[in-house]
Parts: C-alpha cells; structure tokens; sequence
C-alpha cells in the first residue's frame, strides 16, 4: 500500500513539474493524499499497539489464573 501512494505521490509531482495544465490541483491532491495517507498509518499503527498491549494483558491473566 506504500508504494502505491509513494508512485501516485511521484507522478503527481512529475506531472506537476512537467507544467501540466492542472498542476496547482494535481499538488494539491497529492498534498491532501499524503495528509490522509499519514493519517490513516498513524491509526493503523495506535490500533496495532491496542491490540499488542490486549493481547499482552489476556497471556498475563492466563499465566496468573493457572497458578
């Protein structure tokens, strides 16, 4: 999924550089993609740490409660 957005993000630029007729709008939605894109992984990666931590404290209860 990284690299997807990364090649968008490139031939946005390259489009943007070439003087494409729309280029303030090709930035700008290469802007607003990596904002979203960067957002979106940040969530991921919270997510991911939740459910480590749960996942840690359920093994945690296990080992306690066999004793």
């Amino acid at each position: 999924m990284q690299t997807t957005v990364s090649d968008i993000k490139s031939t946005a630029h390259r489009l943007a550089d070439s003087g494409h007729y729309a280029a303030p709008s090709v930035k700008m939605q290469a802007q607003k993609l990596d904002m979203e894109w960067k957002a979106f992984y940040t969530a991921i990666e919270d997510r991911t740490n939740v459910i480590n931590l749960s996942t840690s404290f359920h093994e945690k209860i296990e080992q306690v409660c066999d004793y």
